[in-house]
């Protein structure tokens, strides 16, 4: 995301979750680049930073009503997991091909069903 927030301090809930906290910061500075393209191109012709799914496909309706994962520009789509508690989550990647960055690739569109995403894990997909 362009902005990160945190509602609570870390440090107040021992090592694990400050640990956490710095790989997902680790991620998203590892990724900056592309934070920042999609900044220009906002810029240059209106593009949302984060599109919602349907803008990747819009003539996909499974893509209307997933408000739980986005995109990073066109190219990267990130699926936190937004319920306490779970440790899985399913995942729709639209049309086109997709890989993980160990390098699983998925053909879309498909549903990656109780895909695994336990508290330290962050799911994301390149668009290849």
């Amino acid at each position: 995301m362009p902005s990160v927030q945190f509602s609570i301090v870390p440090w107040e809930y021992g090592s694990e979750v400050v640990e956490i906290t710095k790989n997902v910061l680790e991620i998203r500075e590892k990724y900056k680049d592309l934070l920042v393209n999609a900044a220009n191109q906002a810029v240059v012709d209106g593009t949302p930073i984060n599109p919602p799914m349907w803008w990747v496909d819009p003539e996909d309706p499974e893509t209307y009503a997933i408000d739980s994962q986005y995109m990073l520009g066109m190219d990267l789509l990130v699926a936190p997991v937004v319920e306490e508690g779970k440790v899985t989550r399913n995942i729709y990647l639209p049309k086109g091909s997709w890989r993980t960055e160990a390098g699983t690739s998925y053909e879309g569109p498909i549903w990656l069903n109780d895909y695994p995403a336990p508290l330290d894990t962050l799911p994301y997909f390149f668009k290849v």
